[in-house]
């Protein structure tokens, strides 16, 4: 009787734990929904000047970028991003290889800068809603 119900035990013991994994990870999915931005318009960095200072790094020592470095540089969700990466292509000259952004021969001066007036837009924003 004693060996039957041990030999129960370790046979529920992977159902446990696969359930215990999966509640976990679970978890872990809502908060990193919950901080992924939705719209593009509500995104809001962190420091500004820390996130303009890493996007022109990044674009300034490098020939191209993966895109989920990029996207997630900028803080934004995969659909807001895509959006925004096409619009940037065109205005900007970026072309995109794959999983890589090429900015060869983009303009990047020119993209900061537009970061930086998009930045500015957010803030007048924020300032009006106070």
């Amino acid at each position: 009787m004693q060996f039957q119900t041990r030999m129960m035990d370790i046979t529920i013991l992977p159902f446990i734990v696969l359930f215990i994994a999966g509640i976990i990870v679970a978890i872990l999915m809502i908060k990193r929904r919950k901080n992924k931005i939705d719209n593009i318009e509500e995104f809001r960095p962190r420091n500004e000047k820390e996130l303009i200072g890493k996007i022109t790094k990044m674009m300034r020592v490098s020939s191209r970028i993966r895109l989920d470095v990029m996207r997630e540089g900028l803080n934004l969700d995969s659909k807001a991003f895509n959006t925004k990466l096409f619009d940037w292509a065109n205005e900007f000259g970026f072309k995109i290889d794959g999983d890589y952004i090429v900015i060869e021969d983009a303009d990047i001066e020119g993209f900061i800068s537009s970061l930086d007036k998009q930045f500015e837009m957010w803030e007048n924003k924020e300032k009006g809603k106070k």
